[in-house]
């Protein structure tokens, strides 16, 4: 199946909320990075995801985090081993936002971004579950939140994941994450793994 051609002009939208909208994010991202069309194909972004902004409080977004706490505290059982703090505050309009994504109507993942200094922000709670691993999903995620970093004036994106997650380490050194000393809360974390990205203004 050919993917969608590249887009021509740039969109400023708040949210790809629509599977067009997404499209044309992902061949700018994809541009940038100098992949082909065969790699550009190879992502394999479902025919029916949707992603859309969410209120951190509301039913689907409490259940995937449910879901991504669960699966953590399974992996990193000792204590101290998570940081799972993320308010509301955190993921307002102005400061960050909370993403989730649906296929045929059904949550599956979601991830959240918040502002942590002038022009850099962290990527949090990014979580697929595992039913719906292995469709591109993670890739459309990280896709939307940078461009809700854009929209921010972000120029620089952070992260920490887990040293038992070499899955999602694969996914963030795809997306153009590299390695960083740990930051903030993630200081002295001998299981944290950090990670950043230089996003540059359109």
């Amino acid at each position: 199946m050919s993917g969608p051609s590249p887009a021509k002009t740039q969109t400023h939208s708040t949210m790809a909320s629509t599977v067009a909208e997404l499209s044309v994010l992902l061949n700018e991202l994809a541009h940038r990075a100098n992949y082909s069309c065969r790699q550009r194909r190879r992502t394999n972004i479902p025919p029916m995801l949707t992603i859309s902004r969410e209120q951190l409080d509301s039913p689907i977004a409490l259940s995937l985090i449910d879901a991504l706490n669960e699966e953590l505290t399974e992996r990193y059982p000792e204590d101290g081993a998570n940081h799972f703090e993320l308010n509301l505050e955190e993921v307002a309009d102005g400061h960050g936002t909370f993403l989730v994504a649906s296929l045929d109507g059904e949550p599956a993942g979601c991830g959240a971004l918040r502002v942590i200094e002038p022009g850099v922000a962290e990527i949090k709670r990014m979580f697929v579950p595992h039913g719906m691993r292995g469709r591109g999903i993670a890739t459309a995620l990280l896709a939307g939140l940078e461009m809700a970093a854009h929209e921010l004036n972000v120029r620089r994106l952070v992260l920490e994941t887990g040293a038992r997650q070499p899955e999602a380490i694969a996914l963030y050194r795809r997306a153009g994450f590299d390695f960083i000393t740990p930051f903030g809360e993630y200081v002295g974390s001998p299981l944290s793994v950090c990670m950043a990205k230089d996003i540059h203004a359109d």
